[in-house]
Formats: structure tokens, sequence, C-alpha cells
């Protein structure tokens, strides 16, 4: 009906539509936004193909048919609701009753699955289980005052048979356990035997009242009870027993004690209770810990840290509290070296921003890639009030610098932005009060608010453009330094266009290949903040398109082959 209506954006369809035919809306390209009514309960084949801009649809109900082929080619997100299943319990049949099998019912759309998971559509007479054939009587007995027997639920009866008792006394029928009710005569006197006493009836013998016999403690020679009378003899050991505060002599029959006196002597620490000088038992509390604190040290990217902790010089044991209460392991108390960079994946999942800078390094060049993934930007504040660095090398890949990345790095001096840069973020170098020279690349629009607040020391911007770009970016305010610095333009490459390697000294460079596309090349005097002051084996060979090349003061040595060809 609408198939291929190349125009057609989006779609609202009223209640009482029962059917998205085949085809319906097929090759609609620009189709973004369908709602489907609660009454559709079909949706047909390619019904919605080749509807490239539509990124979802909410089939109304679990009974709706959607053909396998419905959203052929059509990257959207299909959502069906699922299904509300009751779960009925399996009931066995008999010959009165059918059964069913277990089973589940969608109490939306009323379709009957055989699983839990409403997977497996069954129709309602596959849950129905057939009456049985013939009687089935109980396992368990019926029974009157009389006899016993087994019986089905129609009533008929099977087995019937009278009670069977022991005696005349015996209270439980042997076959279905049917009690009956009658009257011991049982003695007052005492029965008795070498370890129980109990009363017992003349007729039967049934006895009540068993229990073992009572005594004071294992030596004592008439039970307390029925007056049985035992013969015993206390045997006290020679070796002492004791608790947590008294030692003595036992007897091993009874456990009657003799000697009975408390603990003494001996010394308690962290490791060891006091040993009774008597005894030899130890007894009573550990002592007090002697508890040293170690205070935290936080961790660097070369070495790890640790916790706050306690540790005691008695017995070795390390805590986290001041009162020796929380053990812990001394592993525990590391804290482990922290990467040179940390980052966070992008939303992308392909690509990350380095969000925080733990090294030590004066001279830094930010990798292009962490784990396998690119790095993409600098986060807000990654590299702020650092001491160390001293110059700052960032890699092409990089397109975005956060807010403040490198605020108040007092000691910061030379910085190098990349080409695709556009916006020199907020606060980016503020209080940089050591920044001397920074690269900005051609692409740059905007400078921010702050971006320079505070950089008195900065002389020397080299912009990758020429003087009709530099005019062009906006530039914020407190970006006072930049108008007290010498704008230099692009005569010849960015110092980007340069392989080089810092020299064993760590104070200058050798560029080791060129891959510009300058022919009037001027050679900076310096990169990454240091000086140049080699060329390299085969630097500049068969570099073509040069036509003329000047070379710095700096450079006191150019090396073999240097412009070979």
């Amino acid at each position: 009906m609408f198939e291929s209506c190349s125009m057609l954006e989006t779609v609202s369809l009223g209640e009482g539509i029962r059917e998205i035919s085949d085809l319906m809306f097929a090759n609609c390209g620009r189709l973004d936004s369908i709602t489907l009514p609660s009454t559709v309960m079909r949706i047909g084949a390619n019904a919605f193909s080749y509807c490239d801009a539509l990124s979802s649809v909410t089939v109304p109900s679990c009974g709706t048919a959607v053909d396998p082929d419905a959203f052929s080619e059509c990257p959207a997100f299909v959502t069906i609701p699922s299904h509300q299943l009751s779960h009925h319990e399996a009931a066995e049949p008999d010959h009165t009753h059918p059964g069913n099998i277990e089973y589940w019912s969608c109490d939306v759309c009323k379709k009957i699955f055989s699983d839990a998971d409403g997977e497996n559509e069954i129709a309602i007479e596959e849950t129905v289980l057939p009456p049985a054939e013939g009687h089935t009587y109980s396992a368990e007995w019926y029974s009157s005052e009389t006899s016993h027997w087994h019986e089905c639920e129609c009533g008929d009866k099977t087995d019937l048979a009278a009670h069977v008792f022991d005696n005349a006394c015996d209270t439980d029928c042997n076959v279905c356990g049917y009690v009956r009710a009658v009257e011991h005569i049982y003695q007052t006197i005492w029965s008795s035997d070498g370890t129980q006493h109990w009363h017992e009836c003349s007729v039967c013998g049934d006895r009540i009242d068993s229990a073992d016999h009572v005594f004071d403690n294992a030596c004592n020679t008439d039970c307390n009870i029925c007056g049985y009378v035992r013969a015993v003899e206390h045997i006290y050991q020679t070796i002492w027993s004791s608790d947590g505060t008294q030692h003595w002599h036992e007897c091993s029959v009874c456990g009657d004690r003799i000697d009975s006196a408390a603990h003494s002597g001996g010394h308690a620490d962290c490791s060891h209770l006091a040993v009774c000088e008597v005894c030899s038992a130890e007894y009573g509390e550990y002592g007090d810990h002697v508890l040293v604190k170690h205070d935290r040290v936080e961790p660097t990217a070369q070495n790890p840290g640790n916790i706050e902790y306690w540790s005691c010089s008695v017995c070795g044991k390390l805590f986290s509290d001041e009162n020796g209460e929380n053990e812990i392991a001394l592993e525990n108390t590391v804290l482990p070296v922290l990467p040179e960079y940390e980052y966070t994946v992008n939303g992308d999942g392909q690509s990350v921003t380095v969000t925080k800078y733990n090294g030590s390094d004066s001279h830094i060049e930010v990798p292009s890639e962490l784990d396998g993934k690119p790095v993409t930007a600098i986060g807000e504040g990654a590299f702020e009030a650092n001491e160390t660095i001293q110059s700052v090398e960032i890699p092409d890949t990089v397109g975005t610098i956060g807010m403040a990345a490198f605020y108040n790095c007092a000691n910061l001096e030379t910085a190098t932005i990349p080409e695709g840069v556009a916006f020199l973020n907020s606060s980016v170098f503020q209080y940089c009060s050591s920044l001397t020279t920074v690269y900005l690349p051609s692409t740059l629009n905007l400078i921010g608010p702050g971006a320079f607040n505070g950089c008195e020391a900065l002389s020397d911007v080299y912009f990758g453009g020429t003087s009709e770009q530099w005019a062009a970016i906006e530039v914020g305010v407190g970006n006072d330094a930049l108008s007290g610095a010498e704008i230099h333009f692009a005569q010849g490459p960015v110092v980007t266009d340069f392989d080089y390697t810092e020299n064993d000294d760590g104070q200058s460079v050798t560029i080791t290949g060129y891959h510009g596309t300058e022919t009037n090349l001027v050679i900076p005097d310096e990169i990454g903040g240091l000086p140049v002051t080699e060329i390299g084996y085969g630097a500049f060979e068969n570099c073509t398109s040069l036509t003329s090349i000047t070379i710095p003061d700096s450079v006191t040595s150019i090396g073999a082959y240097a412009f070979y060809n």
C-alpha cells in the first residue's frame, strides 16, 4: 500500500488495524517513526524491508505474529513484549477424572506452552492426560474400630481384614497402625536392671516411665529415683586437670575434684598466654600489642605505595586500626604502582581519552595509542599541577584537549599541539608560568578564555598557518600573554613533519627523518623544547621536492648521506 513511498517519514495507525500486510512499507527509506496500535495481530513478510531510517519498533503484543522477513534489511531494533505466563502444575488422572501435564499459559495472548520460557507452543488438547482404566487403590490404609482396607476414590474396597494386635494390651495394629485405647495395670514399685528403671504392666509387661538411673556423680552408689545400688570407688589422676582459671586432680571415674586452686605465676604478651607455675597450663588473656604506626604512602608510576597501618613489634601482625583490632595481611597494605597514563574508553568503544599522567619524565611525548586503542583526546585536568614536565608533544591522533589539561604546570617550557586540533580549551595552559614556546596547528580556529592566562614567560608562538589564518582565530578573554609573544608563521614545516631522537645528554635532539612537503625548508632550531644539534644519517635522503634548505646555528653535526639524492 505504501511500498516505496520515499518521502514518508512518520506513520501513526489507529486502533482497529489488525494486520500490516506483506511489503506495506517496504523501501520507505525516510520512515523513522511508526506507532503500531494494540489491535495489530500480524506483521507480514518484508513489511518494513529497506526502511533504512527506522531505528526501533515496538510490537504491541506478545500474540502478534511477526514474519521472519518482516524487517529484512532494516536496522530497526524490534521489541516484542514477553509472554505473561501462568504456571499449571501436572495432575495425575484417575479412572473418574482426566489429568494434565505441567504447562504454562500466557495471560495476554492465551497461547499454551510446554516450557517456562514460552518457546514451545502447544495446543490445549496436548496438555490433557486421559482418565486411567480400572480402580486406583490408595497406598495408605483406611480403618474402622475393627478392620482395615485399601480404598479407591470411588469408594470400592480391597484387602479388608480385622486388626491384628500382639496381646490384649497392645495399642497399635501390626498391619495398618490403627491405635486403640486400652488400660494397662502398671505396678507402683519400680522394676530395674543395671542401667534403667521403669513401671511395668502386670498383664502384658508393657513399660512406662523408663529412664536411666540417676546418681549424684559417677561414684555415687544409690539411684536417686528407684534406689538401685551399684558398687564404685574414686580413682584420682596424678596429672593436673585445668580450665582457664583453675587446676585440680580429678577422679577418672566420676570427675570428682580435689586439690582445686587458682592458676598462678607466668607472664602474658600479645602472642602468648601466661603459663601456670603449678600445672603448666596456659591461662588468662593475651597482653596488648606493641603497635608501630606506618603512615600512608601514595603510589607512583615507579613505586608502589601503602595504606596507613600499624604493626606489632612483638608478634609481627599487621592491623588497619590503631587499636590493633582489625588484622590484615601484608599484601592488603600495598597500593599498586600507578599506570604511567590513566585513561577512559570513549563512547565509540574504539578510542581513548587520557585522564591523568602519573609519570615523572621531564620531556614527554603523549603516546598515540594505549592498550591498542588510539588516543584521540586529552581529558580535563589530565596533567594539572604536574611539576616535573618541561616539554610536551601531543600526537596527531588527538583532536580534543580538555579544559585545564595543563593547568598550573609550573615548569612546563614548551608545548606542541598537533594539526587537527581546532579548539584550545579554556584554561588549558593557565598559570604555566615557565611556558616560553608553544607550537600551534594551522587547524586552530578558537582559543578559549584563559587558555594562556598567567603565562607571563611566553615569548614565541609557532603557528602552522598563515598570518591571515592567525588573524581569523577567535581568542577568548584572559589571553593577554599572546599579545606579548612573537608569532612565527609557517615558512616551512611544523615540528611534527620531523622524526627525531633525544641525544644521550638528554638536553638536545638529532633529526633522523623528514616527511613534509615543503620546497623551501627552514629546519627549526629546537623540537620538543630541546635544541636541534645534529642532522642524522640519511635524514633527508630522497626528499626530491626540496629546492632550498636553511640549517639553524644550533646544528653542530651533519651525518653521512644526510641529503643524498
